[in-house]
């Protein structure tokens, strides 16, 4: 057990558990989910059926949902994380509250980018660069976590929650969409700037966007390396 003086965030405290952590496969688990029968097992089965999965994660409906298909996903063109409801099993993303991969794909890109501290995106990062090292990210349908989402970040003020999604989906967007995919987004970008502008949050959108812009050489010199296939993102991989 590591004991922080303080929350430290999603991707740091994470960090500090697969620094320590041993054994072929490595799972992370959030404090607000439930199990149900055989979830680790469907898991487990479907990593093992092809070396080049490199990460699977579980169907994780709400609690007053429990039927509903829902996990995988993909990132759009104006940046926002979108779930799939249905059972396709290769994805662009799965999410974090339960995840299983190979120690081998920690090995080649590290742990959680920590520039997307406290929370939001990290696990979006963590799946595109498992992408880029030439792994599959796989949705099991079969294997099922009750996720009772929200339950911390609803405490935080609106602002919090507003500007917090918005840097980090900003900072994936930088980090990975190509140039071509970048242009589009900006048409997405002034399209939101007009919605919030009516409901009178166009202040916190720009202030997203204006912790980026301070964050911008950390960024590039990553969109860089990632580009080479160096794809750590706590340290530059050797």
């Amino acid at each position: 057990m590591i004991l922080n003086k303080k929350n430290e965030g999603f991707s740091k405290a994470n960090n500090q558990g697969l620094e320590i952590a041993r054994g072929e496969y490595l799972f992370f688990l959030n404090n607000d989910t439930t199990v149900t029968k055989n979830w680790l097992t469907k898991l487990v089965k479907e990593i093992e059926s092809d070396p080049k999965i490199g990460m699977v994660g579980p169907n994780l409906p709400p609690f007053d949902n429990p039927k509903l298909v829902y996990g995988g996903g993909y990132v759009d063109d104006s940046g926002i994380a979108r779930h799939n409801y249905n059972k396709d099993k290769d994805v662009g993303q799965i999410g974090g509250a339960a995840l299983l991969f190979k120690r081998e794909l920690y090995n080649k890109i590290g742990g959680f980018d920590e520039g997307f501290s406290p929370i939001y995106f990290e696990e979006t990062d963590f799946c595109e660069r498992a992408h880029r090292a030439g792994y599959r990210v796989v949705f099991v349908p079969e294997s099922t976590v009750i996720h009772f989402e929200g339950g911390i970040i609803e405490k935080q003020p609106t602002k919090w929650q507003y500007v917090t999604m918005n840097k980090n989906r900003l900072r994936y967007m930088f980090l990975h969409f190509s140039f071509f995919r970048l242009l589009k987004a900006i048409l997405w970008e002034i399209l939101r700037a007009g919605k919030n502008l009516f409901s009178f949050r166009l202040h916190w959108l720009l202030q997203a966007h204006w912790i980026n812009l301070k964050a911008m050489p950390d960024i590039m010199r990553k969109r860089a390396r990632y580009k080479k296939g160096r794809l750590h993102a706590v340290k530059e991989s050797v």
